[in-house]
């Protein structure tokens, strides 16, 4: 159950990947859904493998009560866009 949810997040980032925006560092930026429709522990651990995967994401979090809000700006300027979650 717990990679079903995991599992498509983690394909987006890699579909994505071969044609990442990149940063003013070079890094490619993710970012991840982290709310209420995400189940427990799945935008950290969708992170988690961003971070480590071989593009190295630099992953910023977004949702309602994060810092950062999704808008239109901010995903022109990411590479990947993960919302883990699901039924």
């Amino acid at each position: 159950m717990y990679l079903s949810r995991i599992l498509p997040a983690l394909a987006l980032a890699m579909y994505a990947a071969a044609s990442p925006a990149k940063s003013s560092t070079s890094q490619p930026r993710a970012l991840v859904y982290r709310g209420q429709s995400a189940c427990k522990g799945c935008s950290e651990a969708v992170a988690r493998l961003l971070e480590k995967s071989p593009q190295k994401f630099a992953v910023t979090y977004v949702g309602r009560d994060e810092e950062d809000q999704i808008s239109a700006e901010l995903l022109s300027q990411a590479a990947v866009y993960a919302q883990p979650g699901g039924p």
